[in-house]
């Protein structure tokens, strides 16, 4: 599973520049009947079984913290519920915004995303 903000897009870009393999998220799965062997990324998802059974033999999984992405996804929501222009999809959210994510929701997206 992709934390939001965490780069699973940038990942799979790359991947694919690097390998000369063609990519797919699993937004893609439902529509391959049997989906060949290539790499593969879940993108985000909450609280959501991913069942995919027999498909995968073999699986490469690259994880990184959602301690350290928590901050990008703020930025992601930011930006998605401001006005801001296409030119400043990757600006940071300002400080106010992100002490206001941080303070009332930082606890509950570590739980959110917490292996059980």
């Amino acid at each position: 599973v992709s934390y939001p903000g965490s780069g699973g897009r940038f990942l799979l870009t790359s991947i694919e520049a690097l390998t000369g393999i063609k990519v797919i998220g699993d937004g893609h799965l439902n529509a391959v009947s049997d989906p060949p062997p290539k790499p593969f990324n879940y993108l985000a998802y909450f609280s959501q079984e991913m069942a995919y059974g027999n498909y995968f033999s073999k699986v490469v999984i690259l994880m990184r913290t959602p301690l350290k992405v928590i901050p990008s996804f703020c930025d992601i929501l930011y930006q998605k519920t401001s006005n801001e222009t296409e030119s400043d999809n990757y600006a940071q959210c300002p400080e106010d915004v992100w002490l206001k994510f941080r303070d009332e929701r930082f606890e509950d997206e570590l739980r959110r995303w917490k292996y059980t």
